[in-house]
């Protein structure tokens, strides 16, 4: 568990718009079961430009962990990383292929599904 002087050190970074203790506080509200104000670390680290802040937010709308889902907004978040994240673009194929948060398209999920095989990402 971490100690009241840890917290106070992610409270100061977080003072001074620093994204990893922002991720860190989000971590911590998460494991305390207060998900509404992870959701909120989480966004801030995201609008700094942070890339893995910015996929756990889009994954956030996409459950609804901490906030309402929205799956438009998680495909709209996971298409601006994409190019940064694997990860996101699986997401973003996925949801061309279903169609949830975004206009269907299954030809370029398909494509998109078989460049990232190719590329060796494990699907």
């Amino acid at each position: 568990p971490l100690t009241r002087p840890g917290i106070e050190f992610f409270n100061l970074g977080m003072k001074r718009g620093d994204a990893k203790s922002l991720i860190e506080l989000g971590r911590i509200y998460e494991r305390k079961g207060q998900l509404g104000s992870s959701f909120g670390m989480i966004k801030r680290a995201s609008d700094l430009g942070d890339l893995e802040s910015t996929y756990s937010l889009a994954m956030s709308y996409l459950i609804g962990r901490g906030t309402s889902r929205n799956e438009a907004e998680a495909f709209r978040l996971f298409s601006s990383i994409q190019g940064q994240s694997n990860n996101a673009k699986f997401r973003v194929a996925h949801a061309l292929l279903t169609g949830k948060g975004c206009e269907m398209d299954k030809e370029k999920g398909k494509d998109m599904l078989s460049r990232l095989a190719n590329n060796g990402h494990a699907l």
